[in-house]
């Protein structure tokens, strides 16, 4: 009987692991559609880095500065998302030390 629940607490911390893993995923997704979105860039342009031409410094610091504001509408529009992943972080840190009790 204890070889069972031991699996299920296993199975539920892989569980609550990959739950985990898929919410971030998420946030990342979405944050990548609004950098897209914010800085023109089509999503399915994968371009290779050995292809493209290497961007003049001018281009370079225009880029930056693009990155740098996206970074900061980002945080501004979703303050949560690091809430989240540090509650997330702090409630799997827990259980993976009562696990190992």
């Amino acid at each position: 009987m204890a070889g069972a629940e031991i699996e299920v607490a296993r199975l539920e911390t892989e569980n609550s692991d990959l739950s985990q893993q898929l919410e971030t995923r998420k946030l990342v997704e979405r944050a990548k559609g609004i950098l897209q979105r914010d800085l023109g860039i089509d999503g399915g342009a994968g371009v290779s880095q050995h292809s493209a031409p290497e961007p003049s410094k001018a281009q370079n610091h225009e880029g930056n500065c693009r990155s740098n504001r996206a970074q900061r509408r980002s945080k501004e529009q979703f303050p949560f998302a690091i809430g989240i992943r540090s509650a997330k972080n702090e409630k799997s840190a827990g259980r993976k030390s009562r696990a190992s009790v």
